[in-house]
């Protein structure tokens, strides 16, 4: 808790374990980096199988950082899950990729989630989104991201792949929209017991106009026929406009975009930004 302002700043961070992590695996030294990651090929760049002693190295390091990411480091979520693909067989690449993060790491120790109580009603807002073949290079899975802001403080993240190969760009922002009103819900409901006054019915935002018309119309004619099973549970519960609505976000503003793609460092400094000011703002 932070009293040097005007309200108490309230904030988490996971400083000490990073410097940990930096000094145990002699990572401290290493170039301080903008970006978690700077580029897709990086991490295919060498499929050289490592050692025994290398891969282990790896695969610590690559723990302690699924470590961070579920404590308050959202911003490493995307690179950690898709690095996460070498676990089983680390290859020379993944050791690069690791390195980089590292870099990335040494140059936001001081990362935190957190801000002030709020005056006004708690507000929730909810992004999703999915990244169709934007990985094709490892798998043709496609990816979902999930981001959950309680008064503007990122509170819950996802970055993971699909368990099924999408037929299109529609299917899999409406299975990322699926997963986010599935998570939504049950934050929700936690918040509710935790004394929350909790707006229902609560939005998510999305940046697709399919997924958008899909929850709000299903049609069995739909070119998505055959791709979705419209008998399936989800997809009514997809249409309770009473619990949930879907709101169109333009791509730049969608916090979730962060979580479903390795972005040019510019960019994703600019994205990550816009998510930290919402703290500013929303609070």
């Amino acid at each position: 808790m932070d009293n040097s302002g005007e309200l108490p700043y309230f904030s988490m961070d996971q400083y000490s374990d990073t410097a940990d992590l930096l000094l145990q695996f002699d990572l401290e030294t290493l170039k301080e980096r903008t970006a978690p990651s700077p580029e897709r090929d990086l991490l295919t760049s060498d499929s050289e199988i490592l050692g025994d002693k290398e891969a282990a190295w790896c695969k610590k390091v690559l723990g302690l950082t699924h470590f961070l990411v579920r404590g308050t480091r959202w911003d490493i979520a995307c690179t950690v899950a898709r690095i996460s693909q070498f676990n089983q067989n680390p290859t020379t690449g993944m050791k690069l990729a690791l390195e980089y993060l590292a870099g990335y790491l040494l140059h936001t120790l001081d990362h935190k989630i957190g801000g002030c109580r709020p005056t006004e009603p708690d507000k929730i807002r909810v992004f999703c989104d999915s990244d169709h073949y934007g990985d094709s290079r490892l798998t043709h899975k496609s990816h979902t991201g999930v981001m959950i802001l309680l008064n503007g403080v990122p509170v819950h993240w996802r970055s993971n792949k699909q368990p099924r190969i999408a037929e299109s760009p529609a299917a899999a922002e409406i299975y990322a929209l699926k997963e986010a009103i599935k998570d939504s819900r049950l934050f929700c409901w936690v918040a509710e017991e935790m004394g929350l006054n909790v707006q229902w019915s609560f939005t998510v935002m999305c940046d697709s106009a399919q997924a958008i018309s899909f929850q709000k119309d299903t049609c069995p004619r739909s070119k998505l026929r055959g791709s979705i099973d419209l008998r399936l549970a989800w997809v009514k519960e997809m249409r309770d406009l009473k619990m949930v609505s879907v709101e169109k976000v333009a791509s730049e503003e969608n916090a979730a975009d962060l979580l479903t793609k390795i972005m040019r460092p510019s960019k994703f400094r600019n994205l990550r930004d816009k998510i930290q000011k919402f703290e500013a703002v929303q609070i």
